[in-house]
């Protein structure tokens, strides 16, 4: 944790797939891990390929939720999603009229 030095985590099978706990950091730590794994042979494969040289990593924060800004853009794009929605909706209602105003105009 934030470019300390690595400690081995044991993992326990959970059905298919195998599971480690990483112990809990505090605001602004930044976790990085990798995966190593041993077959019977002593074959030993990482995830990544590189482990320490290009470790997965995470920075661990308590603030749940969105950021600053994100709730106007997360507005700006509902309100696009559903202009477009509602005017295609629209537009489709107005050429379906002129349509019917047309067929009426036609075998009157």
């Amino acid at each position: 944790m934030n470019n300390g030095s690595w400690h081995e985590r044991g993992m326990r099978a959970s059905g298919e797939s195998y599971c480690a706990c990483i112990p809990p950091g505090t605001d602004g730590d930044i976790v990085e891990y990798y995966i190593s794994a041993e077959d019977i042979r002593g074959f030993e494969v990482y995830a990544p390929v590189y482990a320490e040289g290009e470790p997965c990593s995470y920075m661990v924060s308590s603030k749940v939720g969105m950021a600053a800004g994100d709730l106007a853009a997360l507005a700006f794009f509902m309100l696009l999603f559903y202009g477009t929605v509602w005017g295609g909706f629209v537009r489709m209602a107005v050429y379906v009229r002129k349509a019917e105003e047309k067929k009426k105009g036609y075998t009157m």
